[in-house]
C-alpha cells in the first residue's frame, strides 16, 4: 500500500485528492485499487494527517521518529581519515605488514592496525602512545577494536624486527606505481636529543639540533630524486657521518639491487677512506668539499685557471678534471659580496674588543679572554694571539689565512666521477640535497619525532620508522595533489580536511554516522587520492 495523489477536473478547475491505493493484478494487468479516499488536499488538516500516521504506526510495530529525539554524541575526525587510508591501502601497507612480519603464531590483537593509528596520529595529532589509547576515541575507522597501550609498545618491536623486509616491499611497490626511475639517491643524517638518558642508543656527540647538553640518536636517510624516502637507518648518538656511508652503498646494492644510480652526499660525508671506496666500488657520485683544512681544495684552487663561466644569473662555474675525476668550483657572486662583508665586520668587531681588555689584567689573564672572545665569535681562523718577550699581549690579524679565506668567498666545490653531463645538471643534482634537509624538517617538525618516550632500541628504531612511513604518505599526498593541480601542501590539506567529520547521531534508539557535506574543495582533494564519492551515511 502507498499514497497517491489523483487529479480530478470538474467545472474547469482541477482538483488534487489525496488516496491510500495498492497494486493487485486483474485479468494479467496491474491495476491501482483505491482503499481510502481521505480527501481533497487543499482542506485536509495537517495535523490530523500527522495523528493518523502515529495511529497506524502503532499497528505496523514501530515508533515514529521525531526530531526532538535526535541526539548528535559525537563528531570524530573523518576526511583526513580517509584521505591517508586511500594512500595505505594503496601501498597495501595491511599486506605488506602482515608478510614481513614472519611471525606463524597468532596474536591476540591487530598489529596492522595498531600502526595505522599511529601513523595517522603522527599526521594528524601527534602524541605519546600512551595518550593515543584516548585520542583514538576522535577518529572513525571501520574497526571496532580499540588497541591497547601494550599493543602499540608491541607494534613498535615488531615495526623495527621487520625494518629492512618492509623496506624492501614498500620499494617494491612504490616503483609499480610510480614507475621509479632511480637516477639520483640522496643521503643525509640529522639528529635528535633525548629528555631522558636511558636509552642505550642516546650518546653525547655532535648535535645538529644545537643541544650539545643532552644524550641524542642519528638518523640517516635515503630519498629519491621525487623525495620519497626508500630506507632509513638509525645510529647511536656518537656515531661519525663518515663512518654510515659504506653501510648505505651496500643497502643500495643489495637490499634494493640498485646498481646504476648517482649518489648525492653532503660534506660531512666526505673522508678519502669514502671517496676511495665509492671509486672502487665504480659507484657514480656528487659529493660537497669541506673548504678548509683541506689540502686537496688548495690544490684545487691553484690548478683553477681562466674565467668562470656562467650557468645562471647567481651561479658561476670553472671545472678542474684529475684521473677522470671532475671538480666544479662554483661561485655565486652575491654571496661573495655578502661573505666579503660579514668578515670584515666581524674582523673590525673583535678587535675593538680585544682593544678594550682591561689593563689592569695580567698577560695570561688577558689571553685567555682573548681566547674565549675568538672561540664565541668563531674567528680564530682571522688572528693571532699571543704573549711578547716582554710579557705583554698581543694580537695581529692573521693575514695568510684571511688572504685564503678571500678565496673561498661565495665558493662551493663539487667532487664527481660522472661523465657525459654537463656541469649545471652536476650542480643542480647537488642542490636538490636539500629534499633530504626538507624530509628532516618535517619529520622532526610537522610529524614531532621529538620528543621520544621509549629508552628501549628497539622501540625507539619503531618510533623513527612510524614517523618515516608517516613522511612517506605525507610525500605521496604531495605527489597527488600536484597532479591534480591543487595549489595545496599537505599540511594544508588535512588541515582543510579536518573541516569535514562524522557527526554520531542517536535517534529511537538507533546509531547512525552521518557525513558533514563536503565542500568542492574537499571534494577535489579526495579525488586526487581516488575517492569519488562519499557515503552521506554510515551505520555504527
Amino acid at each position: 500500500m502507498y499514497t497517491r495523489i489523483s487529479k480530478v477536473k470538474y467545472a474547469g478547475k482541477t482538483y488534487r485528492y489525496l488516496r491510500i491505493v495498492e497494486s493487485i493484478r486483474r485479468k494479467g494487468r496491474v491495476i491501482q485499487r483505491v482503499i481510502a479516499n481521505l480527501g481533497d488536499l487543499r482542506l485536509i488538516d495537517k495535523d490530523n494527517l500527522y495523528s493518523l500516521c502515529l495511529s497506524l504506526s502503532k499497528y505496523a510495530g514501530r515508533k515514529p521518529v521525531s526530531i526532538e529525539e535526535l541526539e548528535s554524541l559525537s563528531s570524530l575526525h573523518h576526511g583526513e581519515v580517509i584521505t591517508i587510508k586511500s594512500i595505505w591501502d594503496s601501498l597495501n601497507l595491511n599486506l605488506i605488514l602482515k608478510d614481513s612480519q614472519g611471525i606463524r603464531r597468532k596474536m591476540n590483537f591487530d598489529y596492522p592496525l595498531c600502526v595505522f593509528i599511529m601513523l595517522l596520529n603522527r599526521l594528524i595529532a601527534p602524541k605519546s602512545k600512551l595518550a593515543i589509547t584516548k585520542w583514538q576515541e576522535r577518529i572513525y575507522i571501520e574497526s571496532h577494536i580499540k588497541p591497547k597501550y601494550q599493543h602499540y609498545l608491541r607494534s613498535l618491536d615488531y615495526l623495527a624486527q621487520a625494518k629492512e623486509k618492509i623496506e624492501s616491499f614498500l620499494f617494491s611497490r612504490l616503483t609499480d606505481l610510480f614507475s621509479l626511475s632511480l637516477n639520483l639517491i640522496f643521503y643525509d643524517l640529522t639528529s635528535t636529543y633525548f629528555e631522558g638518558g636511558s636509552c642505550p642508543l642516546a650518546k653525547f656527540g655532535y648535535s645538529r639540533d644545537r643541544r650539545p647538553d643532552k644524550k641524542q640518536i642519528v638518523l640517516g636517510l635515503l630519498v629519491t630524486d621525487e623525495g620519497l624516502p626508500i630506507a632509513h637507518q638509525v645510529y647511536s648518538g656518537n656515531i661519525s657521518d663518515k663512518s654510515t656511508l659504506k653501510e648505505t652503498i651496500d643497502t643500495l646494492k643489495k637490499r634494493f639491487s640498485i646498481k646504476r644510480c648517482v649518489f648525492v652526499g653532503d660534506r660531512g660525508l666526505v673522508s678519502e677512506e669514502n671517496l676511495n671506496y665509492l671509486i672502487q666500488e665504480e659507484y657514480p657520485f656528487i659529493v660537497a668539499l669541506r673548504k678548509r683544512n683541506s689540502d686537496e681544495v688548495k690544490n684545487i684552487l691553484k690548478a683553477i685557471s681562466g674565467n668562470y663561466i656562467i650557468l645562471n644569473d647567481i651561479l658561476h662555474c670553472k671545472e678542474v678534471v684529475f684521473k677522470d675525476v671532475r671538480y666544479l668550483i662554483c661561485k655565486n657572486p652575491q654571496k661573495q659580496e655578502n661573505d666579503r662583508a660579514f668578515r670584515d665586520n666581524l674582523i673590525k668587531l673583535v678587535s675593538q674588543e680585544l682593544r678594550q681588555l682591561s689593563k689592569r689584567q695580567d698577560a695570561q689573564s688577558k689571553l685567555k679572554q682573548a681566547a674565549e672572545i675568538l672561540a664565541l665569535r668563531k674567528a680564530k681562523r682571522y688572528f693571532v694571539i699571543g704573549i711578547d718577550k716582554q710579557n705583554n699581549f698581543f694580537f695581529n690579524l692573521n693575514e695568510e689565512s684571511i688572504s685564503y679565506e678571500k678565496e673561498l668567498d661565495g665558493l662551493y666545490i663539487l667532487k664527481t666521477n660522472v661523465q657525459g653531463i654537463c656541469a649545471y645538471e652536476v650542480v643542480k643534482a647537488y642542490k636538490n640535497l636539500c629534499q633530504v634537509e626538507d624530509a628532516f624538517r618535517e619529520i622532526k617538525d610537522f610529524l614531532k619525532l621529538r620528543p621520544i618516550y621509549h629508552y628501549s632500541p628497539t622501540r625507539v628504531k619503531g618510533h623513527v620508522m612510524v614517523c618515516v612511513l608517516a613522511y612517506l604518505i605525507e610525500k605521496i599526498l604531495e605527489k597527488s595533489l600536484k597532479e591534480a593541480n591543487l595549489s595545496l601542501s599537505p599540511r594544508e590539506a588535512l588541515d582543510y580536511l579536518s573541516t569535514l567529520r562524522l557527526v554520531e547521531n542517536k535517534i529511537s534508539g538507533q546509531h547512525l554516522f552521518c557525513v558533514t557535506t563536503p565542500s568542492q574543495e574537499h571534494r577535489q582533494i579526495l579525488k586526487s587520492v581516488g575517492i569519488k564519492s562519499l557515503p552521506r551515511i554510515l551505520q555504527a
